[in-house]
């Protein structure tokens, strides 16, 4: 992604930069480019137009797109919540970030089944750099491919794919399977898994986390679906490392009203409950 001291050199070379976008995105990004340095020395190429550059001998280019790199365990444990968004608009995200970011959260997830999913995660991975972006419900390589070619820092999955799990591993993206039983916790954990996703969770409760963790104590936790204000610090006194939120913590109603000044509110008092447990 480009970021910083990268901007600036591109605003203010008169060097022909030839620079490349993956196919999902490539149409965000020219207009994005336009609006944000607006030369005419500046090339971007989607994925065909790359290759035809590249046979032609054309070497010096930029990759807009950087792999999971920069996701950051530190901002991750500063507030130690995913949250889920699915469904929403380019638009709408835009402001939920601006006031997740407000709440000093850093990790939010796109669902895959969410349209225009690559876009949003381009747009966030650009606009919101300070974010953990990750894509959700990702269940096939090919959904795995539209969302790290989008910009995808960290992946979650519903179920235990190994060939999903393998290749985030083999990427060195953190990767959240989905798991039930312990006998599928310690699957996903041997697969690589940077930490199991506990889903879904309503039914099981904080109990459930403190059992399976009194055998698998090694193995990081990460409940989701069923955690809400009144239990998230139950979840965590029993040893969770994380929680992952979706409706629960982007409280709908506020979203419809645009009440995101609201919103900010409702999202530090959710990480209120848990800052005894945030390093």
């Amino acid at each position: 992604m480009l970021i910083g001291d990268e901007i600036k050199y591109l605003k203010n070379t008169d060097k022909t930069i030839f620079l490349a976008a993956p196919d999902p995105v490539y149409s965000l990004y020219k207009i994005a480019l336009n609006q944000i340095i607006a030369k005419d020395n500046l090339i971007l190429l989607d994925g065909a137009s790359l290759e035809r550059a590249l046979l032609m001998g054309q070497k010096k280019y930029y990759s807009i797109m950087t792999t999971s790199s920069t996701f950051s365990w530190e901002a991750y444990y500063k507030a130690p919540i995913v949250g889920i968004i699915r469904g929403e608009t380019l638009e709408t995200v835009r402001e939920i970030a601006k006031a997740y970011i407000e709440a000093e959260l850093f990790t939010i997830e796109i669902t895959m089944n969410t349209a225009g999913v690559a876009e949003i995660i381009a747009m966030l991975r650009t606009e919101f750099p300070s974010l953990n972006v990750g894509a959700g419900t990702v269940c096939t390589l090919e959904d795995y491919s539209v969302a790290v070619s989008a910009g995808a820092q960290f992946i979650v999955t519903p179920i235990i794919d190994e060939l999903v799990i393998k290749k985030a591993v083999a990427d060195a993206i953190p990767i959240f399977p989905g798991a039930y039983t312990p006998t599928e916790i310690y699957k996903a954990w041997s697969l690589g898994a940077s930490a199991v996703k506990i889903f879904p969770a309503t039914q099981l409760g904080p109990t459930y986390i403190k059992d399976v963790l009194a055998p698998l104590n090694t193995i990081k936790l990460l409940p989701t679906g069923g955690v809400n204000k009144e239990n998230i610090k139950t979840f965590f006194s029993a040893g969770a490392i994380g929680a992952g939120m979706g409706s629960s913590l982007l409280n709908k109603q506020l979203i419809k009203d645009k009440n995101f000044k609201e919103l900010i509110t409702y999202f530090k008092s959710i990480k209120s409950e848990i800052v005894d447990f945030i390093i």
